[in-house]
């Protein structure tokens, strides 16, 4: 996690489990500051989405066509 500036905050995660997964994959999200009021949230489907597309999906071996 790091400052880029005052009002960006970069979050950047990288797992390496060789028992788990073929090779080390790393995922990256960029914050930005807010006015808006910190609250309580939940995640919402888009999260979930955005989540398989950049960290899960890229773990999987390509598909063999049919």
């Amino acid at each position: 996690m790091r400052r880029l500036n005052h009002d960006t905050l970069e979050l950047e995660l990288t797992v390496n489990d060789p028992k788990s997964y073929t090779k080390p994959f790393t995922g990256r999200r960029t914050y930005k500051l807010s006015s808006f009021p910190l609250g309580e949230t939940m995640c919402s489907v888009s999260d979930m989405q955005s989540f398989q597309k950049d960290i899960i999906d890229q773990t999987l071996p390509p598909s063999s066509p049919k």
